[in-house]
């Protein structure tokens, strides 16, 4: 027994369909002329077919768009980056020098987040471990001195993904914080500063701390700490809750 025109069509009609399903859209239904009501089915999911076609072009249109803003950003990032440290150069000013480093380092942070989302398939959101492990070497990188040795731990869990906007505030936190232990803790000392990351059910608990001597929060805030002040304003941004501890080192405990 042989197929009816009808069920020969309607098989090459799904079979249309399942190549849509795989945005494969360089089939067509055909029409047969022997058969309205098929006919008109195929019609239709030609028409779905355009459509398809139309938001997925315009989709990744959009994705490329997004790849490339990244991309622009990191760079005209780093532009700005390199500005400050030819300016630094050019002034034999301790304090001027220390400022323009400071906020070179808080760009990286920020620039790091951008090359990373620019170099994945996600450009919404990137993986929390591999952004930290890249930021800390920056950091390390950036204060790093010959005489003093520190060594980090990270303990956060493998594939933990964050949004843009809020692993960039909680980079910049992070930032300021291990900055802080090596201009404070590690002065003329070895030690080790840590990065903990716990998720629960009911949020996550990110932990950052040093073994150094501590410091005089009192202090710090009587001298207006600009480091200080953007931690605050950064945890509010991202609605966390942060808490200091300088009794044994320091430790900064931030609630998500």
């Amino acid at each position: 027994m042989t197929d009816s025109p009808s069920h020969t069509q309607a098989e090459e009609i799904l079979d249309v369909i399942l190549s849509y399903a795989k945005l494969d859209f360089s089939k067509q239904c055909e029409l047969s002329g022997k058969d309205e009501t098929v006919d008109a089915i195929a019609v239709g999911v030609n028409m779905l077919g355009e459509e398809l076609q139309a938001s997925a072009l315009s989709i990744k249109e959009k994705e490329q768009l997004l790849m490339e803003i990244h991309h622009r950003v990191k760079n005209n990032m780093q532009i700005i980056s390199s500005m400050m440290r030819l300016h630094a150069s050019m002034y034999n000013d301790e304090r001027i020098d220390k400022i323009l480093n400071e906020c070179q380092s808080r760009i990286t942070a920020m620039a790091i987040i951008h090359e990373m989302l620019y170099n994945s398939s996600d450009y919404r959101s990137t993986k929390l471990d591999e952004y930290v492990w890249n930021l800390t070497e920056s950091i390390d990188l950036a204060y790093n001195k010959k005489d003093i040795k520190v060594t980090k731990k990270l303990d956060i869990p493998s594939g933990l993904k964050m949004d843009i906007d809020t692993i960039i505030p909680l980079g910049l936190m992070i930032n300021e914080i291990v900055s802080n232990s090596y201009k404070h803790a590690f002065k003329s000392n070895d030690g080790e500063y840590y990065i903990r990351i716990v998720k629960q059910d009911t949020g996550m608990t990110l932990t950052i701390g040093d073994d150094g001597s501590g410091f005089n929060r009192a202090e710090a805030k009587k001298k207006n700490s600009l480091g200080l002040e953007l931690i605050q304003l950064l945890s509010e941004q991202i609605e966390a809750k942060v808490e200091c501890n300088t009794v044994e080192g320091t430790r900064y405990t931030v609630y998500l």
